[in-house]
């Protein structure tokens, strides 16, 4: 999220999401992959996110 200046930390992402599911709410993430200047790694971090969350819909 450094790289396109997001106010908002991977763990308040989670702690989010938890509270959507938690309460019932429908969850969707939308993903950018991709950017200049990303690290290589960055894919595999994102995929790691996702199912660790489990969202409804990305």
């Amino acid at each position: 999220m450094d790289i396109i200046s997001k106010k908002v930390s991977v763990s308040k992402s989670k702690e989010a999401i938890r509270l959507l599911k938690k309460n019932g709410i429908e969850c969707r993430i939308y993903l950018i992959i991709g950017l200049p200047g990303e690290p290589d790694d960055i894919v595999k971090q994102t995929w790691n996110f996702v199912k660790e969350t489990e969202p409804d819909l990305v």
